[in-house]
C-alpha cells in the first residue's frame, strides 16, 4: 500500500507539473489573424499635430498601419483584426511612473485625466498588457520597435552631451542602455510568446542621420565653445577637451556604434525564443536613404532618395524632424517585416 501510495503521489505530482504545458498545447486555434503593433513613434507614425494631437500620435502613414492594410486585403473582413497600440515616445528600460509623469507634463491640465491611459502606453510593458488582453485564440502576429527613446537619441541636447563624452565613457553609457533594453525586451517577448499562437517580430533602429548631419554641426559648435576652437579635431566630436582627454571617435562613428550596440541587443533578445520571436535589422536597408539635405544636414543621401522626414510641419517655419520614416521609409519597413512574417509561416 505504501508503494502504491508513493507511486500515486508521484504520478499526481507529474500530472500537475504538466498541466500548464498541456493546457497550452491543447488550446484550439480559431480561424483568422490578429495583428498587433507595439513600440514607439516609428510604428505609431508620429502623426503631425493636425492629424492627431493625442499623446500616442498614431498615423495611417506608419509602417504598422501599412502592414495592417496589406494583411486586411488578404483576409476576409471578419477574419482579420489590426490593433495599433504603438505610442510615440514609448520606452522600455525605465519605470512606468517616470514615463507617465513625463507624458503628463506635456499635456494641457484639462486633458490630463482624459489622456492618462494613453500616457501609460508610452511604457512598453503596459502595451504588452493591452496586447495580451486582446488575444482571442486566433493566430497573432505582434511587431515591436523600441529602444531609440531609451538611448536618448530623440533628445538633441542630451544627445550632444553624450556625443561629447570621452570615448570610453560614451561606449560604457551606450552599452549600459543596450543591456537594459535587452533585459527588458526579453521579459516582454517572453510574456507574449507564453501565450499560444503568438509570433513576435522585433526590428532594430535604422540610421536616420544625414552623413553631414545638422546635429553633428551642433556638436561641433558646442565643442568649440566648451573646449576652445583650437582643440577641435578634423571631424565633429573629435579633438582634445579641456581636461586633456583625446576624443578619437567622430560623431558619425558614435552614431554607428550606438546603432550596432542596440541592434545586437535586440538580436540577442529575440534569439532567446527560437521559432517564436524574430529580429529584423533595418540598418543596411536604410543606408543611402538617410535624412535629406537641407534642414537635416549638408549631404545628399548617396542613393539620391531619402526615407526620412525632413520636417514635422508644413507650416511657414518647419520644425526639423530628421528621424522618423517618411511614406517611402514606412513602406520599406512594412515590406521587410512582412517578408519575415511570411517566411516563418512557410512549411
Amino acid at each position: 500500500m505504501r508503494r502504491f501510495a508513493l507511486v500515486s503521489a508521484v504520478g499526481i505530482l507529474v500530472l500537475l507539473m504538466l498541466l500548464p504545458l498541456a493546457s497550452g498545447q491543447d488550446a484550439e486555434l480559431s480561424d483568422g489573424l490578429r495583428y498587433i503593433a507595439l513600440g514607439d513613434s516609428i510604428p505609431s507614425g508620429n502623426a503631425f499635430p493636425t492629424e492627431n494631437n493625442r499623446p500616442c500620435q498614431r498615423s495611417a502613414d506608419s509602417y504598422a498601419a501599412m502592414i495592417g492594410q496589406q494583411l486586411a486585403s488578404e483576409h476576409e473582413a471578419d477574419a482579420f483584426t489590426f490593433s495599433h497600440i504603438a505610442c510615440s515616445g514609448a520606452r522600455i528600460a525605465v519605470g512606468e511612473e517616470e514615463v507617465i509623469e513625463r507624458c503628463l507634463d506635456t499635456l494641457e491640465p484639462d486633458t490630463m485625466d482624459e489622456q492618462r491611459d494613453e500616457c501609460a502606453l508610452k511604457w512598453l510593458p503596459k502595451q504588452v498588457d493591452e496586447a495580451i488582453d486582446l488575444l482571442d485564440g486566433r493566430q497573432a502576429f505582434v511587431t515591436i520597435t523600441v529602444g531609440a527613446n531609451d538611448t536618448g537619441w530623440t533628445d538633441p541636447l542630451g544627445l550632444i552631451a553624450l556625443m561629447l563624452a570621452a570615448d570610453e565613457e560614451f561606449g560604457d553609457a551606450i552599452d549600459e542602455v543596450a543591456a537594459d533594453v535587452e533585459a527588458a525586451l526579453v521579459d516582454e517577448i517572453e510574456r507574449l510568446v507564453s501565450e499560444p499562437f503568438v509570433t513576435v517580430v522585433v526590428t532594430d533602429i535604422y540610421d536616420p542621420f544625414n552623413p553631414e548631419s545638422a546635429l553633428f554641426r551642433l556638436a561641433l559648435a558646442a565643442q568649440a565653445r566648451i573646449w576652445g576652437p583650437e582643440s577641435v579635431g578634423d571631424e565633429p566630436c573629435t579633438g582634445t577637451d579641456r581636461d586633456g582627454v583625446v576624443h578619437l571617435l567622430s560623431c558619425a562613428e558614435r552614431a554607428e556604434y550606438g546603432l550596432q550596440s542596440l541592434s545586437a541587443a535586440i538580436q540577442r533578445a529575440a534569439a532567446r525564443f527560437p521559432g517564436r520571436a524574430h529580429a529584423v535589422s533595418l540598418i543596411d536597408a536604410f543606408r543611402g536613404h538617410e535624412a535629406p539635405e537641407g534642414l537635416c544636414g549638408d549631404a545628399v543621401p548617396s542613393s539620391g532618395e531619402t526615407w526620412i522626414r525632413d520636417s514635422a510641419s508644413g507650416g511657414l517655419v518647419p520644425f526639423p524632424d530628421c528621424f522618423h520614416p517618411d511614406t517611402a521609409g514606412a513602406q520599406a519597413i512594412a515590406e521587410i517585416v512582412l517578408d519575415v512574417w511570411r517566411a516563418q509561416r512557410e512549411p
